[in-house]
């Protein structure tokens, strides 16, 4: 099942918001997959701190952007 993750009151009242079955299982690696680039990513990602400070998660050597990640998941399909 895939969906809106903006339930807010205003948007089940004055928007549509919907959630779909994901039933095929090549769409559903695939999101998975996209999902997995994205919280790898530790090029462009930030946390904040108590304070609202943004820090740059570690690398461990390895630099990981979801977007180049993604365009070449694409590309080699």
């Amino acid at each position: 099942m895939i969906g809106s993750a903006d339930w807010m009151n205003r948007n089940l009242h004055r928007r549509i918001e919907v959630c779909v079955p994901i039933d095929d299982e090549a769409c559903k690696k695939e999101l998975i997959d996209y999902f997995e680039m994205q919280w790898s990513d530790n090029d462009k990602a930030v946390f904040f701190d108590e304070n609202m400070r943004q820090i740059k998660p570690g690398t461990n050597g390895t630099t990981v952007n979801a977007q180049q990640s993604i365009y070449n998941y694409i590309k080699e399909q």
